[in-house]
């Protein structure tokens, strides 16, 4: 008969092993359940058993047994034994196990807590209740396991329940708890603790002496106690538990109340990042601009060119944060990823302040030699209660600004040379205020013309330039030049390998142009508008594109790539392959100086690239 189908009164025939050994008696499994058999046996685990016996039943510790002076039993083969996950006997469950008036058959579970010993009585005190675990009638060198203070996770079988406060357990093993600040790099520990932060990739384990990153998603809640057994790895300098390689006891989510934070500030960061040793967690607070460009959430902090980092942020965390702003988090310091960045694992984020910014739709402004002006559209960030002034390196350029509309206006130019100025936005409480942000807009003007030269017929040739795109309407199909402005270096399509260091060529830029040269023209590419965006043609014949997110400019003669052009309230343009790679300038030295497409991740560290189209 299956042990899970016996009942108090009846006689059965059970096969089975012994699982766990007492001075009394015996626990026996089968498939179906374990059960206590009373009487001593020198039997050891593994031993394979028949057994025909009454169920019977001892009151006062309500529990089912099998009655051994009346058992016969049929000995087979010795065998092994692998026990199963256990039931984790928290408190919750300690209370509802001696509060149960039920008889009961054996269950096996792990029981955390502290050894406390008097004499013959082995108890284990459980955090959260007055009930306690007792060892049941344990043998000698099960006893001399433990002593009396140690912290220790407890295996073995429940069997009865006592004087209203003890849970008996017929113990199968025990295991120390080491507390976590005692821990080795590839050594392995049982732990004990509480679930204190959560990323998207895994959380941190905290007990009174310390922290630990358990490195693998889990579904756990903030306060979700934990034991944990498992090898210490290291990553980025970081101690932390590789969660598939970890076994955990899940017990009750509890309240868990945070210590005081460390301060994080630019001597603190530094000092982290300079350690070279491994680490535990720490619980700190950060304080400095955020910025967000893709899956990166980095801080800036005052005095350090060092960065906070916040390490894979879950998605309530994320929709708390916005870019541009100056923020206070709390969380655990875990690890230094890239020589620089100080990885947090945030467990409350606030916003302080939306830090002032000027981002003008064009960064350049031209005029004609004739006199004229222009608007440029301003947006503004964390403006508050101060305004915004407009002035000019050179009062041939006047600047005015209503609302967050730019207005710089270019008298006529009556000399013979082109004219230049910088105009100057800034945000502060008065024009003659310290600014609390500012942005530089170039202007140019062409010089007059003479009229010799020009025009077409006798005596005459066209002139013609390649000319600075300045909005979104003017990406329409054509012959382009995709330039690099700081550098003055434009992508050359008359390379025979495209995808290649220094596939930049040096072009003279004036008044926002580039003169059209037979030299200048080798260089161009050809727009073609496509399903999706627009093919790009380059002078070798080549369509350049990207069809993955890595760091790479594909060429084919067959093949045109699809590319998604888009103008930038900056005045730069972004070129997009497939999978929204970017195609920027790599100016690095480290395989560097070049035009390519770059992650969509990672893209924001490369250089910005313009468009110049060929113009009549």
């Amino acid at each position: 008969t299956p042990i899970a189908d016996v009942e108090f009164g009846n006689t059965y025939t059970m096969e089975g092993q012994v699982t766990a050994v007492s001075t009394n008696g015996f626990v026996f499994t089968d498939a179906t359940g374990s059960i206590f058999f009373y009487g001593a046996k020198n039997y050891a685990v593994g031993q394979n058993l028949t057994i025909t016996g009454e169920i019977s039943s001892y009151d006062k510790y309500c529990m089912l047994q099998i009655k051994g002076s009346t058992a016969t039993i049929v000995e087979g083969e010795a065998g092994t034994y692998t026990y199963p996950t256990p039931s984790y006997a928290d408190a919750t469950a300690v209370d509802a196990y001696v509060a149960d008036t039920n008889n009961r058959k054996a269950t096996y579970v792990a029981m955390a807590g502290t050894m406390s010993i008097s004499g013959n009585y082995y108890n284990i005190v459980v955090d959260g209740t007055t009930n306690q675990g007792s060892f049941y009638y344990a043998s000698d060198d099960t006893k001399a396991l433990v002593a009396s203070g140690d912290k220790v996770v407890v295996y073995g079988y429940a069997v009865a329940a006592n004087n209203s406060k003890y849970y008996n357990i017929v113990v199968t093993d025990v295991v120390k708890i080491t507390d976590i600040a005692n821990v080795e790099f590839e050594q392995s520990y049982t732990m004990m603790g509480q679930v204190t932060a959560l990323t998207s990739n895994g959380f941190v384990l905290t007990d009174a002496t310390g922290s630990i990153f358990s490195f693998g998603k889990k579904s756990y809640e903030i306060g979700q106690e934990l034991v944990a057994t498992g090898a210490i790895g290291a990553y980025n300098k970081g101690f932390q538990l590789t969660t598939n390689k970890t076994t955990f006891l899940e017990g009750a989510v509890k309240a868990y109340t945070y210590p005081e934070a460390a301060t994080a500030d630019a001597a603190a960061i530094d000092a982290f990042i300079a350690n070279t040793d491994n680490r535990l967690a720490t619980y700190v607070t950060m304080t400095g601009d955020l910025s967000i460009s893709g899956n990166y959430y980095n801080v800036a902090i005052e005095g350090t060119t060092n960065m906070g980092s916040l390490y894979y942020p879950n998605d309530a965390i994320k929709a708390a944060l916005s870019t541009g702003t100056n923020i206070t988090v709390k969380g655990y310091a875990m690890a230094v990823s890239g020589g620089k960045y100080y990885n947090v694992i945030v467990t409350e984020a606030t916003t302080n302040y939306v830090i002032p910014k000027i981002t003008p739709a064009a960064t350049s402004m031209s005029f004609v030699a004739e006199g004229e002006a222009k608007t440029n559209e301003l947006t503004v960030a964390g403006q508050g209660e101060l305004l915004l002034f407009a002035k000019s390196s050179d009062e041939h350029f006047t600047a005015a600004i209503e609302g967050t509309t730019l207005t710089v206006t270019a008298a006529a130019n009556t000399t013979t040379e082109a004219k230049s100025a910088t105009v100057t936005v800034y945000m502060a409480e008065s024009a003659e205020a310290e600014a609390v942000a500012s942005v530089e807009i170039a202007c140019s003007q062409a010089a007059p013309s003479t009229g010799e030269g020009e025009g077409e017929g006798e005596g005459g040739t066209t002139t013609k330039n390649y000319v600075k795109v300045t909005s979104a309407a003017d990406i329409t199909a054509g012959q382009y030049l995709i330039v690099y402005e700081a550098g003055a270096l434009a992508l050359n399509g008359s390379l025979a390998k495209i995808d290649a260091e220094g596939n930049g060529s040096a072009v003279t830029i004036a008044d926002g142009k580039i003169a059209s040269t037979e030299d200048v023209d080798k260089m161009s590419f050809t727009f073609a508008v496509v399903d999706g965006g627009f093919s790009i043609k380059a002078a070798n014949g080549s369509y350049i594109g990207s069809t993955a997110n890595e760091n790479k400019l594909l060429t084919s003669t067959t093949t045109a790539y699809v590319n998604v052009v888009e103008f930038q309230t900056a005045g730069d343009v972004h070129i997009k392959g497939k999978a929204n790679a970017v195609l920027r300038y790599n100016k690095a030295t480290t395989n560097g100086t070049r035009f390519r497409y770059y992650k969509a991740t990672s893209y924001t560290s490369q250089q910005p690239i313009h468009l110049y189209k060929l113009v009549e």
